[in-house]
This record gives structure tokens, C-alpha cells and sequence, in this order.
């Protein structure tokens, strides 16, 4: 093997060495605002028939700097909000309701309530 040779290989090497660790870095620090459970956030409607969703970290981030404050709506301003189911068939934002299997009121469809 000549010298030459040599040189390239160890460059070549600290690359793909600098490469792995710089996507090892990533994929640790990178986090989704989402969960598996979540993907798409966390739906709401307000008072006034507006509705909208937030990451996980938009909620958290109100409740750290918010403690006990209920979620404002960003189109309004109304804190007269209540979480909410999405429907997957026709996208009927529709109020979450415990102990109660979900059905959209709009199309029928029932789906999973989350977690």
C-alpha cells in the first residue's frame, strides 16, 4: 500500500467518523414536538366555534409559563376552550367527552379517544 494510499483512507475515515458523530448529535438533541401517541398535537375548540391544534410543546410551554391558566385561542383571545377530537374521515373539529365513545356529529365515523 502506498503512502498515498494510506493518506486517503485515513481522510476518508475521519469523515465518515465526523459524519456518524455529527448525525449521533442530532438524533439525540432533535426532539419532535410530538408524540407516537400525538402526532398531530393536541386539538381544541373555543367558545366561539374557532378551532385549532398545538404540538405538545406549545401545551407544555403554556402550562410551565401559565400554571393553572386555561388555553387561550389564537384567533379570538377567548379562554373558554375545551380539548377536542379531530375527525380522520371529513375533519370535524368535535369536543372531546370522557366516558363516552367519540362519534363525529357531522358524518357518524367513531374513533379512538386519546390517551
Amino acid at each position: 500500500m502506498t503512502p498515498e494510499l494510506k493518506q486517503k483512507l485515513v481522510y476518508g475515515a475521519g469523515i465518515l467518523v465526523a459524519l456518524i458523530l455529527g448525525y449521533s448529535l442530532w438524533a439525540n438533541l432533535h426532539h419532535s414536538s410530538n408524540s407516537a401517541d400525538f402526532p398531530d398535537g393536541t386539538y381544541w375548540i373555543c367558545k366561539n366555534g374557532h378551532h385549532f391544534n398545538l404540538s405538545l410543546k406549545q401545551l407544555s410551554d403554556h402550562h410551565a409559563q401559565h400554571y393553572g391558566e386555561p388555553i387561550p385561542c389564537p384567533t379570538c383571545g377567548s379562554t373558554e376552550t375545551v380539548r377536542a377530537m379531530k375527525c380522520k374521515n371529513c375533519g370535524e373539529y368535535y369536543p372531546l367527552t370522557r366516558g363516552q365513545e367519540p362519534v363525529c356529529p357531522k358524518c357518524g365515523t367513531k374513533a379512538s379517544p386519546p390517551s
